[in-house]
């Protein structure tokens, strides 16, 4: 967990900084929210060594980040990055919406236990799982942003193909 951590760690400090320093146009408040929380789960569980399973669920999320970052890459320099959208949008939906919800449903299932055995006092234990729940549902959240983005980019290119054919 250390070495993993402290890359995912690095990366999304850096990342916080870029949307600090240019919020608005790359920043966006969901977004640093969603980076503090995940730096504070991360730092706890390494430093708790608790909801081992759940920093591993939720680091696996992120590989969804590295077609965003391609896309965002792509745009910039004005190549098609169509390609890139949909891996993002098809691993986003697999790593964090399938993938982090069974992790989180499994945690759920088991909170009583993990509660009583847990080394943290309570009310951050309860924190530190509603911090967990909350990420799930700002990912919800954004794959519905992600969604209605790819339902608009499908209606414009059936209406530019409908006023291709109307011109043939």
């Amino acid at each position: 967990i250390t070495h993993t951590n402290e890359v995912l760690l690095s990366y999304l400090a850096f990342d916080t900084m870029l949307q600090l320093l240019d919020f608005g146009r790359y920043g966006q408040l969901d977004m640093i929210i969603h980076h503090i929380a995940f730096i504070t789960v991360s730092i706890s569980c390494h430093h708790y060594m608790v909801f081992l399973f759940m920093f591993t669920v939720l680091s696996q999320g992120e590989w969804s980040t590295i077609f965003l970052d391609l896309r965002w890459l792509c745009k910039e320099s004005g190549k098609n990055s169509d390609i890139y959208s949909y891996l993002f949008a098809v691993s986003f939906f697999v790593v964090r919406i399938i993938l982090i919800g069974y992790g989180l449903a499994l945690m759920l299932l088991e909170y009583p236990a993990l509660e009583a055995e847990s080394t943290i006092p309570v009310p951050y234990f309860r924190l530190f799982t509603a911090a967990l729940v909350a990420i799930w549902f700002l990912n919800l959240y954004w794959f519905r942003l992600i969604v209605r983005m790819a339902l608009r980019k499908s209606k414009k290119k059936e209406s530019g193909r409908a006023e291709a054919s109307k011109k043939d």
